[in-house]
């Protein structure tokens, strides 16, 4: 959660650490007045982390195929 927070502030400022944690956590934001981008970006967070729980537990090697599909996940 720590660092999807610090790396959404890096380009928008307007994502609180609250927001992200409820991303992660609930899954959705609750009085959110800033931008619904915002909001996306952190959520693609989210989800990369899951998709990166597996691989990163059994040691994948780093390829061209996983980074296309992790740019995929936070874009």
């Amino acid at each position: 959660i720590l660092f999807a927070y610090n790396s959404g502030r890096i380009e928008n400022s307007e994502v609180e650490y609250h927001d992200t944690r409820e991303i992660f956590e609930n899954g959705r934001v609750l009085n959110y007045t800033g931008s619904p981008r915002a909001l996306f970006e952190q959520q693609n967070q989210k989800l990369c982390y899951e998709f990166l729980r597996k691989p990163i537990v059994e040691k994948a090697p780093l390829s061209v195929a996983l980074i296309c599909e992790i740019h995929g996940i936070l874009t």
